[in-house]
């Protein structure tokens, strides 16, 4: 019976959902999105809980002084600092009681942006310029080990793809372009179509009572 009433409920929630996307019924509508509101709430819940927990388990490693606890500290300031970014503007502009504090709220958030702007995305700019290099690396030891046609097909395309870049050759900036919109952009929606039938399939197999993963 504890093992029933959990498949019970995954299997009539699901079937509830699923076919109030088919079936156009008032009070089916009305349970639905009952449902997906709560499916929201937990997930943001799940969220929450998860980023306690990403919080608690460095503060117990700064605490104890365990290997890498600097990048503990780093990770808990980023987080406390972020979050005030979110936070403190918003809470000024509720209470705020003058001009100052208008004027403190708009300064938090030209702080948020500069941040956002130029810490934030050279960062991540030049994460994806390291990447680049680490593809070209990749591909020569590729070849190295393996000289066939893949090989040289993946290389090929990461020149062209970063040197398409450089205005030097401008042709080389049409192929990226063509290889961008066309090849690579068919193997993201390639991808996605499986990604989705794949979650598809789960869905279906969690509403049959196939797999149960509530119950592990």
């Amino acid at each position: 019976m504890k093992m029933r009433l959990p498949v019970l409920i995954a299997i009539s929630v699901g079937a509830v959902t699923l076919i109030a996307y088919f079936v156009p019924f008032g009070p089916l509508e009305i349970v639905k999105s009952l449902l997906v509101d709560w499916a929201a709430t937990l997930s943001a819940i799940a969220l929450l809980l998860g980023i306690l927990n990403l919080v608690l388990v460095h503060i117990e490693k700064f605490a104890s002084f365990k290997r890498g606890w600097v990048y503990s500290i780093v990770l808990l300031l980023g987080f406390i600092f972020a979050l005030g970014m979110g936070l403190f503007p918003p809470l000024l502009d509720m209470t705020r009681q003058a001009n100052a504090q208008f004027n403190a709220a708009q300064t938090m958030r030209d702080l948020a942006r500069f941040i956002f702007l130029y810490i934030q995305t050279p960062i991540e700019t030049s994460l994806l310029a390291v990447l680049s290099i680490v593809m070209i690396m990749a591909g020569a030891r590729l070849i190295r080990k393996r000289r066939n046609l893949s090989a040289a097909l993946f290389v090929l395309v990461s020149l062209v793809l970063i040197l398409g870049l450089a205005p030097l050759v401008p042709i080389l900036g049409d192929a990226r372009e063509w290889i961008v919109q066309v090849p690579a952009l068919a193997g993201a929606r390639g991808i996605l179509l499986g990604v989705a039938l794949g979650a598809i399939t789960t869905g279906l197999r969690v509403i049959i009572g196939v797999d149960r993963p509530y119950g592990e």
